[in-house]
């Protein structure tokens, strides 16, 4: 193999917009007799003032290229967008009181983007498959996150479903977070087909808070299906399938 190492040289710096960078790769050879070879390529980077610019320690340092990805949080303090970057990392600890610890942050202080919401979601979803007693902790968490910012855990609608070996108030709580994700028509099909089958356990206070959710998914499908329907311009069949599948939960 081959190592690489990249210089830049700045060749042009008179106007305020990009500027142009010149790059140097030199491969160094495998072996010590072989000669090291260097390409050049011209390159455009967006730079900002030095004395507004920090490294990733927080001292001031030289300018960095501008990352497309952190265009949503550009508006932000360069040490609160250096905290946000620093603990995107973190969600990825095995360590569970770290990962809610870093969801907190992000959810209080961070950057309502698709991006910090996808990372939250995925990250408490993987950790609630732990211990019961982190389980049940993760769970509560996210009863509460997603009554804000279903989207966040609607494409792990599976995860949610209760297990037969999940303690009884571990149950009660999945049973919250499904109603919550009931937000899309394929969404509700799925959660009352499983909310049906839990109806049939022999645990009552289960039971009831089944059949509760079964009477809100009913009430959600309406405002669901009207919306779909308006977006279609179908609204008077979205309302007939509505009205069936409230009938169907009877």
């Amino acid at each position: 193999s081959q190592d690489v190492i990249t210089t830049l040289d700045v060749v042009s710096s008179a106007s305020a917009g990009p500027k142009v960078v010149t790059r140097r790769v030199v491969q160094k050879g495998f072996y010590s007799d072989e000669e090291d070879e260097s390409v050049e390529e011209e390159v455009q980077v967006v730079e900002t003032p030095l004395n507004n610019t920090r490294n990733i320690l927080g001292l001031p340092g030289v300018a960095q290229p501008v990352n497309k990805d952190a265009e949503e949080d550009m508006d932000l303090d360069e040490d609160h967008r250096l905290l946000l970057q620093s603990a995107m990392p973190l969600l990825k600890s095995r360590n569970a009181g770290v990962v809610l610890q870093v969801c907190s942050l992000l959810y209080y202080c961070g950057v309502s983007s698709v991006k910090t919401r996808s990372a939250i979601g995925k990250a408490l979803v993987r950790i609630h498959r732990g211990r019961r007693e982190i389980q049940y902790v993760v769970l509560t968490s996210i009863r509460t996150l997603v009554k804000e910012c279903p989207s966040a855990f609607a494409p792990f609608l599976n995860d949610f479903f209760v297990k037969a070996l999940d303690p009884p108030h571990t149950r009660i709580i999945k049973v919250d977070i499904l109603v919550s994700l009931a937000l899309e028509p394929a969404a509700i099909e799925a959660v009352l087909k499983e909310l049906r089958t839990y109806i049939r356990s022999a645990d009552k206070k289960f039971v009831a808070a089944a059949i509760r959710a079964v009477g809100r998914v009913a009430e959600l499908a309406r405002i669901v299906y009207d919306r779909h329907g308006q977006k279609s311009g179908s609204a008077l069949q979205e309302r007939q399938t509505a009205n069936r599948i409230a009938l169907d939960c009877l």
